[in-house]
């Protein structure tokens, strides 16, 4: 037996009323040995007297309880022989749990409204109803799944009024009947939802690609900022990067540059790009083979530069930089294409140009020449790259090498490697 104690009959009298009460009612044709220890009373206000009992009317029998209302002591108004009550709530509610064959537990909200009593889920295998109704669960009845107790919460103070929010995430998502149309890697994406109480929950953000969260003390707004490792989506290097986010008042936000941001953005910095000469990791003084600068961006292949290196291919800003024999100012763009060329090898530069590199001529000169005719070249140039680096990504691999890419530097590449198309 279960249910809120301030509600339960305990004085031995009103037991004894409320028993006669069941046993003049009870419409079972063999009348079951009703008494204390099968069965309990809980007074819900004036009119109506909730009962539950192991014993049973025919049905029912060890996996469950039978449940009835009473109505003005002359009435039931309610009866269920295949639950358990769960809890009272208040004068005109409570709650009732629920299992069956090849089904997982279920509680239900059991309401008296307008002399009716209804009923609704509110969850199941202790994942809230409201929750499971916002994810995208597949099947016309998705929630009947044992499964569904693979979804896991985690659930966290996110002010200091004892707001909640609530991590939802399948780690066995193979277990779970997520619309994989819907989610390419469900065991990894995190839905968030505030508690909105009443066990009704808002989702305010989608997280994908996480591999861990945390909630940091500063705050915005009253909320605590949340940092998320999070892997890059289309990223070619499938490393996870922390991020930082904070409340904007209605969800959570990316709410900062990281360290990869700062280091891209220092682009234009750079004062020597690979041409000439001999590379050492430990010597500050390179000239003709890149700068300490470069190298630290090149060094980012692992962090998830690639995307934020296509982003700038288009940046006109120009640099200090002349390129030797073409006497073109390098732009930040053309710094960032550099730097990718030293993280990927064998990108097909004049096919993405749609230039043909002049065999006869200058040679790389078509290069400089083209970008440097259009801005319009620059931006066809930055999404053809963009586009080959997309139709490429689950096609790239890493092979060991110690050579440095561009121009005709020696020594040893600090990567220790590259990126490459798996086909080439």
């Amino acid at each position: 037996m279960s249910g809120d104690s301030s509600f339960l009959v305990q004085d031995p009298n009103t037991f004894t009323k409320c028993l006669e009460i069941l046993k003049a009612l009870d419409n079972c044709s063999t009348q079951p040995s009703y008494n204390k220890e099968n069965t309990s009373f809980y007074k819900l206000g004036s009119q109506l007297l909730l009962i539950e009992t192991s014993e049973t009317c025919g049905l029912g029998g060890a996996c469950s309880n039978r449940i009835l209302v009473v109505k003005n002591d002359t009435q039931i108004v309610y009866e269920d022989q295949h639950s358990w009550l769960h809890s009272v709530r208040d004068s005109a509610s409570f709650y009732t749990v629920t299992r069956g064959y090849q089904t997982g537990e279920a509680m239900w909200e059991v309401q008296w409204v307008d002399n009716t009593f209804t009923d609704k889920p509110v969850s199941r295998n202790g994942i809230p109803w409201s929750i499971l109704e916002q994810l995208p669960l597949r099947a016309k009845d998705p929630f009947d799944h044992f499964s569904i107790n693979k979804i896991g919460i985690m659930k966290y103070p996110v002010n200091n009024k004892g707001a909640l929010a609530l991590f939802v995430h399948a780690p066995y998502y193979e277990e779970v009947p997520f619309d994989m149309d819907k989610y390419s890697d469900p065991g990894s994406t995190n839905w968030l939802f505030f508690d909105k109480g009443d066990h009704q929950y808002q989702l305010t953000n989608v997280f994908y690609g996480v591999r861990s969260h945390s909630v940091l003390k500063e705050q915005n707004d009253g909320y605590f900022d949340l940092l998320i490792e999070e892997f890059n989506q289309g990223g070619l290097t499938h490393i996870p990067e922390k991020k930082r986010y904070y409340w904007d008042g209605t969800k959570y936000v990316f709410g900062g540059r990281t360290e990869v941001h700062a280091k891209i953005d220092s682009l234009k910095f750079v004062r020597d790009v690979p041409y000439m000469g001999r590379y050492s990791e430990n010597d500050s003084f390179n000239i003709g083979c890149g700068d300490q600068l470069f190298w630290d961006i090149v060094k980012l292949y692992d962090r998830n530069a690639i995307p934020l290196l296509i982003e700038k291919l288009d940046d006109t800003t120009k640099t200090e930089l002349i390129a030797p024999l073409f006497g073109f100012a390098y732009t930040v763009g053309d710094v960032a294409y550099v730097a990718l060329n030293e993280i990927v090898i064998n990108i097909p530069t004049f096919e993405l140009l749609g230039v043909e590199f002049d065999q006869n001529g200058c040679g790389y000169c078509s290069y400089w020449k083209h970008l440097n005719k259009s801005y319009e070249n620059r931006k066809a140039f930055k999404k053809n790259v963009k586009s080959w680096f997309e139709e490429n990504n689950d096609k790239m691999g890493w092979f060991r090498s110690d050579r440095i890419l561009t121009g005709d530097c020696s020594g040893k590449h600090p990567n220790g490697g590259h990126f490459k198309v798996v086909n080439d």
